[in-house]
């Protein structure tokens, strides 16, 4: 039986495809799961019309990723961190954190999961970070992360802290 598939599936083929199943397969797992459609005349001009809108929709997505790759390309992003004596920040700076910065200062809306960071960003320094936008267009931008001076007396604070808890422990130790 022949049928176009809807969704890519493992073993059959890929979208788009028109292949030859066994018939069980077709009407008892392909069909009812609308992952393919039986290759009849009607449904080949359905599926060809939408194949064209899609094939639209795409060209749209690349143009206006273009687009933003210009704008993207070189930027700079300065993140500010509280950070340890030695260099090291508290936490990291993640892909929610280049998002949001992304859209505070340029106002554009860049998916997370396009971030990509080849490890996560503990300490100060300048990196590059490679965009993934739609249709396979990539960008590149500098990101800078700097100690945030703003807080010293959080950093005196954080210090303190594990002293103050051993202090405590030894209290109760010594109330026993």
């Amino acid at each position: 039986m022949k049928v176009i598939l809807l969704e890519s599936t493992n073993n059959v083929g890929m979208v788009g495809e028109i292949v030859n199943v066994k018939p069980g397969f077709a009407r008892n797992y392909l069909i009812p799961n609308n992952k393919a459609v039986i290759a009849n005349e009607n449904n080949l001009k359905a599926f060809a019309h939408q194949k064209r809108m899609m094939e639209k929709k795409v060209e749209k997505a690349k143009a206006a990723a273009a687009e933003v790759k210009k704008q993207l390309d070189g930027f700079e992003i300065t993140v500010l961190r509280r950070t340890a004596k030695s260099n090291k920040i508290f936490g990291s700076v993640t892909t929610l954190d280049i998002q949001k910065e992304i859209l505070k200062e340029l106002n554009i809306e860049v998916n997370r999961k396009g971030i990509l960071l080849a490890e996560p960003i503990k300490k100060l320094g300048s990196y590059t970070i490679e965009l993934k936008l739609d249709g396979d267009i990539e960008a590149s931008i500098s990101l800078i992360v700097e100690a945030d001076l703003s807080a010293p007396e959080a950093q005196e604070v954080m210090e303190e802290a594990p002293k103050t808890q051993n202090e405590n422990v030894e209290q109760e130790e010594v109330q026993s």
